[in-house]
């Protein structure tokens, strides 16, 4: 965002720093690891290169590769996707996980240092008070949704003990870990 408090309100500067790291360390990493591995099967290759990048927490800024010029293109958000290009996406990003879990467990100083660049944004334990209002109003429009489509079912008997029973957030952190 353009604006300087909207860019601290959403933390932009946190999910940018992670993005620019991704595409300089990990991503070359990916592709390191991939190269000296010849028998690969399902090679992960679906991701466009970063030409350059700044982060400094104010002017932040990727400038990547134009995958126009080889063919790929933004789909509709109007238009729904088909049976088939769903597929393949769940097959890309299964490739893009399984290269994660390949590493962590055949170099695992490797994984470890890639990993060591990265910063938890959405769950983790420091970021709690800045979720809590939030999380607040969201449960409280998942619970009406809830109420308005299965009230008085088991459903929403489930919903209501998850989302109020103890702390949502802390429920989140703990899956995601």
């Amino acid at each position: 965002p353009k604006s300087i408090g909207r860019r601290r309100t959403f933390r932009s500067a946190d999910f940018f720093r992670n993005e620019i790291n991704f595409y300089n360390v990990i991503a070359k990493n990916f592709n390191e690891f991939q190269s000296i591995k010849k028998d690969a099967k399902y090679r992960f290759t679906e991701m466009s290169s970063c030409l350059v990048s700044h982060y400094d927490g104010e002017n932040d800024f990727l400038v990547m590769e134009n995958l126009n010029m080889i063919g790929y293109h933004t789909t509709s958000r109007q238009q729904s996707m088909d049976i088939n290009l769903c597929r393949l996406i769940m097959q890309t990003l299964g490739r893009f996980h399984g290269l994660s879990f390949i590493i962590r467990d055949q170099s695992p100083a490797l994984f470890e240092e890639m990993s060591s660049v990265l910063e938890e944004v959405y769950y983790a334990n420091r970021l709690k008070p800045w979720y809590n209002d939030f999380i607040k109003l969201q449960v409280e429009i998942a619970l009406d949704a809830v109420h308005k489509v299965y009230g008085g079912t088991v459903v929403e008997e489930k919903a209501k003990k998850f989302l109020t029973d103890g702390s949502l957030y802390d429920k989140m952190v703990k899956l995601t870990h």
